[in-house]
């Protein structure tokens, strides 16, 4: 690419092919060798980075026409040397375009250990006690010490399940008297909290007496409260 490449912010804002640097230096170069190339595993369809940060990078494949993108994951997995799952194709504007993002580091909801992660890999599942649901907003709970996220819909559902307790604490490895799940008025929205401890022994403010009851209680008539250690 002659010339000095633009800074990424505006390359990104006129939505150009950005130059990669830095941890991305070799993105190009091992596309063009080991994918693209006459030689590669993937002749011709080229790859163009719309954006590029330490922890990932994403861009356009494009076929030569009409052959349409067959780029696999584990393919660009292994071509980064990171796992598959990682790695995201979907569907471009026709098909010999995919859209690709690469995650050099395994983001929240690609890890168990985090609650985006855990919800995805246990919950969310077609077998979990809220199948096509997914986390937005995920955030500390100052209330509580842990943590609070927003529960939606995925389109392909009109509403959201209703969950049971014992399932919802069984999928999120936990207690079920450490975590609070209520509805919202919106049947595609809720809301769910985890907590590490107790709130009963932290003197933390309280979200209220349903996280200790075995039933849901609607949200119109929850009752908060702070509880402090006597």
């Amino acid at each position: 690419m002659p010339g000095k490449a633009k800074a990424m912010p505006s390359a990104q804002a006129a939505g150009q092919p950005v130059k990669v640097s830095g941890p991305g230096a070799g993105i190009y170069r091992k596309w063009a060798e080991f994918i693209s190339g006459p030689e590669g595993t993937n002749p011709a369809q080229e790859l163009t980075v719309r954006a590029a940060s330490v922890d990932s990078w994403r861009g356009v494949i494009r076929a030569p026409m009409p052959q349409p993108v067959n780029v696999t994951r584990e393919t660009v997995g292994a071509l980064y040397e990171v796992p598959a799952g990682q790695v995201t194709l979907t569907p471009g504007t026709h098909p010999g375009e995919k859209l690709i993002t690469v995650h050099l580091v395994p983001p929240p909801e690609m890890d168990p250990n985090t609650l985006e992660g855990a919800w995805l890999l246990r919950v969310a599942r077609r077998s979990g006690p809220m199948p096509h649901t997914h986390l937005e907003d995920v955030q500390d709970d100052p209330g509580t010490g842990g943590k609070a996220a927003l529960v939606v819909a995925d389109e392909d559902i009109s509403k959201l399940p209703s969950p049971d307790r014992m399932e919802l604490a069984g999928a999120l490895r936990t207690n079920p008297l450490l975590i609070s799940y209520e509805p919202r008025l919106n049947p595609r929205h809720g809301v769910i909290r985890i907590m590490h401890t107790n709130p009963l022994e932290q003197g933390r403010a309280f979200p209220g007496v349903h996280v200790l009851k075995a039933n849901a209680v609607d949200v119109h008539h929850l009752v908060r409260m702070r509880v402090h250690q006597s």
